[in-house]
């Protein structure tokens, strides 16, 4: 497993509710190892295996749900 992390930056801060689908929405996906969200916070960092998914697919799940996001950071960790 070759892991990673990214995060990203909505246009828009998110209120709780928004917080948690967004939340249950990335972490359905599969190669998606963990999702952070703060309620009222326009942050998102999502941890996963670069083997499962892509940094791509993560930022077209967030547009699907009408989300504008920028992606602001990439980490790749070594195991």
């Amino acid at each position: 497993m070759a892991k990673a992390s990214i995060y990203f930056t909505l246009e828009h801060a998110m209120d709780r509710h928004m917080a948690r689908d967004v939340k249950a929405s990335l972490g359905g996906i599969p190669g998606v190892l963990s999702v952070a969200v703060g309620d009222g916070s326009d942050r998102i960092s999502v941890d996963y295996d670069s083997t499962g998914t892509s940094p791509k697919a993560l930022h077209q799940a967030l547009s699907k749900r009408g989300l504008a996001a920028s992606a602001e950071d990439r980490e790749t960790h070594v195991m």
